[in-house]
C-alpha cells in the first residue's frame, strides 16, 4: 500500500504471561523484519515479562501498564511517565484498600511500583461486588485532587495513573515511527487487539491519535469481551488472535508493516 502502514498489537497482560510458542514465534518473525515493531504492553512486572520474552530482544516490551518500557534491541527498562511525577497517592490508596482487605475474606491486594490491583475474585461474588463497588467510590472521592484513574473489572479493582495509556503509546509510536512529522502522517494501517476493562483507555488513545495521523485503516479489536464503542471491532478468542498473527507472519507483504 501506499505510504507506511502499521499494525499495532496490545497484548492483553494475563494472555501475555501463558503466551503458546505459536504466537511467540509469529511475533519474533514479525519483530526481525525491517519495517516491523512489536510491542507488548501488559499490566505485569519487568520480572515477570522477563521470564517470557528474554529471548526476544526485538520485541518492545511495556511493564505496569506502560509505566516501563523495554524497547525493540535494548537489554535496559527506562521509565515512560516524566521524573516529577507524582506517586504519592499510592500510600493513600494502599491504606483505604488495606481496610477493605480485613474485611473481605478472599481477597487481597497486589502492588507494583505505578499502581493498586484489589483482587476479590475468590471472595463471596455477591458480597465482593458489593465492596468493589463500595471501594471504588470511596477511592475516586479521596483520589480525587491526583491524576489517576479507578477501573473495576471482572474479580478486581485497579487504581493507575490517569495519563498512562497516553504516555505509553506516545513511546510506541515515537520509538516505531520516530521524530519525522511527514512519516508519522503516512501512517496506513493500525490494529489493536485488548480485552478488559483496563484497556478502554487505551484504544481510546490509539484511535484518536491514529485519526490525528491520517491512518486510513484503524482496527482497534477487543477480544472475548464486547466492544466498548461501535467503531471497535470483536474477535471470540486469543486463538483468533494468534491465527491472525500467524498468517501477517506468513504474509508477503510483511515487510510493509510495522508492528507496534
Amino acid at each position: 500500500s501506499a505510504g507506511s502502514s502499521a499494525l499495532h498489537h496490545h497484548v492483553h497482560s494475563s494472555w501475555a504471561t501463558r503466551i503458546s510458542e505459536r504466537t511467540l514465534n509469529s511475533l519474533n518473525v514479525l519483530s526481525k523484519q525491517k519495517h516491523c515493531h512489536v510491542f507488548i504492553l501488559s499490566s505485569h512486572t519487568i520480572d515477570q515479562l522477563e521470564k517470557v520474552f528474554d529471548e526476544s530482544r526485538q520485541i518492545g516490551l511495556l511493564a505496569e501498564n506502560g509505566f516501563y518500557m523495554r524497547a525493540p534491541g535494548s537489554d535496559t527498562w527506562q521509565g515512560v511517565t516524566p521524573s516529577e511525577t507524582d506517586l504519592s497517592w499510592i500510600d493513600v490508596a494502599r491504606e483505604i484498600i488495606n481496610g477493605y482487605c480485613e474485611r473481605t475474606d478472599g481477597s487481597y491486594l497486589e502492588e507494583t511500583h505505578a499502581g493498586l490491583v484489589w483482587h476479590f475474585q475468590d471472595a463471596d461474588p455477591t458480597f465482593g461486588s458489593w465492596q468493589a463497588k463500595e471501594l471504588h467510590d470511596h477511592l475516586e472521592s479521596v483520589l480525587g485532587v491526583f491524576d489517576v484513574e479507578v477501573v473495576q473489572g471482572e474479580g478486581w479493582l485497579l487504581v493507575r495513573l490517569k495519563d498512562l495509556a497516553k504516555l505509553a503509546l506516545e513511546a510506541i509510536w515515537l520509538r516505531a515511527l520516530g521524530e519525522d512529522k511527514k512519516r508519522r502522517k503516512r501512517l496506513g494501517f493500525a490494529l489493536a487487539c485488548c480485552s478488559g476493562r483496563a484497556d478502554e483507555s487505551f484504544l481510546s488513545v490509539l484511535e484518536n491519535r491514529a485519526l490525528k495521523s491520517g491512518a486510513s485503516d484503524v482496527f482497534p479489536c477487543c477480544v472475548e469481551v464486547p466492544p466498548f464503542l461501535s467503531s471497535q471491532f470483536y474477535m471470540r478468542s486469543s486463538a483468533e488472535v494468534e491465527d491472525l498473527l500467524l498468517l501477517l507472519s506468513q504474509s508477503s507483504s510483511v515487510s510493509t508493516l510495522h508492528v507496534l
